[in-house]
Parts: C-alpha cells; sequence; structure tokens
C-alpha cells in the first residue's frame, strides 16, 4: 500500500477534480460519455445536476442490462437485429424512412461485444441486406432501410425503444426522469 502523501494515483485524482468542471467516464468499448449539466454554470441548482446525472446514471444501466439480456438469452440473428436497432433508434427522426448508422466499432469490435464469430457476423449482416433490412453505406456505416420489419426481427424491440427513442425524439434534459418502465419490461421478458 502506498502512503498518502506519495500516491501519484490520488495526486491526479486531485489534480483532474481541481481542474475539470464535468464529470466524464468511459463505457465499455471505444464509447466515451461526459455528462454536463443542462448548463455548465455555477448558477445551476444542484438538484438539477443531481436529477440529471441520475438520469443518465438510469439510462447507462438499463443499457447494460439491454446489453446482458442480448448476450445472454438470444441467439445470433436477433441479437444482431436488437444491436442495429438500437443504434438506428438513437437517430431516429419523424420523416425519414431511411437511417443512416454509424457503426461505433470494427467488425471484429462488434462480433466480441455481441459474443459472436465475426464470419457469422458477416453472413448474419448480409442475411439482413439480401432481405432488404440494411444497406450497406460504407465501411463504418449502414442504412437501416426497413425499420418496422427490424423490430418484429428483435424480441427487445419495446425496451430498445423505451429505452432509446425519447431521447432521439427530442425530449429535453429537464423531462429526463428515471421511470420504471425499462424495468417492467426486462422482467416480464425475463419471466419467458
Amino acid at each position: 500500500m502506498l502512503r498518502d502523501d506519495t500516491s501519484p494515483v490520488k495526486v491526479r485524482i486531485k489534480s483532474m477534480s481541481e481542474t475539470m468542471s464535468r464529470l466524464a467516464f468511459s463505457a465499455c468499448g471505444n464509447t466515451r460519455e461526459t455528462l454536463d449539466p443542462p448548463a455548465v454554470d455555477r448558477a445551476v441548482p444542484a438538484h438539477d445536476y443531481w436529477t440529471f446525472l441520475i438520469a443518465q446514471c438510469w439510462n447507462q444501466l438499463a443499457r447494460m442490462n439491454i446489453h446482458q439480456l442480448m448476450i445472454g438469452r438470444l441467439e445470433t440473428e436477433p441479437r444482431v437485429a436488437s444491436f442495429i436497432l438500437g443504434l438506428a433508434l438513437r437517430n431516429v427522426c419523424e420523416d425519414t424512412p431511411e437511417i443512416s448508422v454509424a457503426l461505433p466499432m470494427s467488425r471484429t469490435d462488434i462480433a466480441n461485444y455481441l459474443v459472436i464469430n465475426c464470419d457469422t457476423l458477416s453472413r448474419t449482416m448480409m442475411r439482413f441486406c439480401d432481405c432488404g433490412l440494411i444497406e450497406r453505406e460504407s465501411r463504418q456505416a449502414v442504412c437501416v432501410i426497413n425499420l418496422d420489419a427490424l423490430r418484429k426481427r428483435s424480441p427487445l424491440a419495446s425496451l430498445l425503444s423505451a429505452v432509446f427513442e425519447k431521447s432521439a425524439l427530442g425530449v429535453t434534459r429537464k423531462e429526463t426522469r428515471p421511470c420504471p418502465q425499462p424495468t417492467k419490461i426486462m422482467a416480464s421478458f425475463l419471466r419467458l
């Protein structure tokens, strides 16, 4: 154990906390979330910041539970459909039929994240292209052509919609509150 006065970790954390006005953390993969209050200003009441922070933590917890359900309960095709649907629902707009989805990781990283073989992921994506669900735009992006058919392939579609669709359709941060709906949906899914 290091003494208090010589611990490099404590010194680094202390210096970071004095220089940074926002809280950031790294999630799975190449994701980096930054949690800023609605206005980075000392005049923002603390309860607004904590409400926002709790809502963000609730969202991260729901996302983690969805991932656990995907890799623990679903076969390959529904797993990949749920992954693409989750990415698409973040970018959904009310008036566009096609949704462009940037893939946040390489194909190998996506396969590892979904706990499937890379070749199986490629075959499944090609099957989705052949069915007219998605279209490959580039190596790092796909276009979801038929969102409703993709929802039918994912048994987690209602859960994904509850977590991702509200924020994509323009809900402001003040309207974002922890709600028990995703937990109820997860509980009903686990009973199946």
